[in-house]
């Protein structure tokens, strides 16, 4: 993943409210659908499967990324948009090295 993605997303995860509302896990997940779509760029919900996958042992199957981000968020016992959060920033911290 680049520099302008990671800093949007920094931006995004810190400001989340100014750019979906209600605040919930399907509007987030909607909005960066379209994030990615508008850029032309597939790599964050691409490294975010993969995160997912290498460090929790969640596969990704025919419900993609969000789906995979909800049974992850069962196993954790948090809301799909808390789990979401902390799982992309452990993503951009993890890519900065």
């Amino acid at each position: 993943m680049n520099n302008e993605p990671k800093l949007d997303l920094k931006h995004f995860l810190s400001h989340t409210h100014m750019y979906v509302y209600p605040l919930n896990f399907d509007n987030v997940a909607n909005y960066l659908n379209g994030y990615e779509h508008g850029i032309n760029n597939k790599d964050i919900t691409s490294n975010l499967k993969q995160f997912v996958i290498k460090n929790h042992s969640v596969n990704s199957s025919s419900d993609g990324w969000i789906g995979q981000m909800k049974r992850l968020s069962n196993r954790l016992n948090q809301t799909p948009l808390e789990t979401f959060k902390e799982v992309v920033s452990n993503l951009i911290e993890k890519t900065n090295t």
